[in-house]
């Protein structure tokens, strides 16, 4: 760790900050550990540093990389949690319509055979194995203001009440639908 720390300052981190960040606290929320080929993780720090100005690349600390990975962006938050539900790191559903709606949200991942070099780039592409097939959208008769009053006012009153939990069910008369 002592031949680190002047490269750790450099990152402007505290030295004594690295061994707790670097220690996994919370096993859950590791998915994947991938051993990495030296010449590989070479190249694809030469990459990152031809394109970006990242000082802990720039600095040569192994393990470091960059990726492009997505999240999914819930504008209503807290309000429609529990309508919407969640996703795994997996982009699995694990609650709510995310996990009731599964199937029809998901679609298919496609895969391609390719050829690699021994750096694991891509010199040759083969054929598709399997073409994409993005999920399908989903609408709900939910009314986002009708949802946030209702809410609000059931947040209120189960923290009055010191109830463990409350639920609102609002629906239009004339058509039956969960508003």
């Amino acid at each position: 760790m002592q031949a680190d720390i002047p490269a750790i300052s450099a990152l402007g981190c505290h030295p004594l900050s690295v061994p707790t960040a670097l220690t996994v606290q919370d096993n859950v929320s590791v998915f994947a550990v991938h051993p990495l080929d030296a010449e590989l993780i070479r190249h694809q720090a030469q990459v990152l540093i031809d394109r970006f100005d990242i000082r802990a690349v720039k600095l040569g600390i192994a393990g470091i990389e960059t990726r492009k990975e997505y999240k999914r962006f819930y504008p209503e938050g807290e309000v429609m949690a529990h309508v919407v539900g969640f996703t795994n790191v997996e982009d699995t559903g694990q609650d709510g319509m995310e996990l009731g709606s599964q199937k029809t949200l998901a679609g298919v991942t496609g895969s391609r055979r390719v050829i690699k070099d021994r750096l694991g780039r891509i010199v040759e592409d083969i054929e598709a194995v399997r073409e994409p097939h993005d999920g399908k959208d989903l609408t709900l008769s939910i009314d986002s203001k009708i949802q946030y009053i209702a809410f609000t006012q059931l947040k209120e009153a189960v923290e009055k009440n010191k109830a463990k939990a409350g639920g609102i069910i609002v629906v239009d008369a004339r058509t039956g639908e969960v508003l």
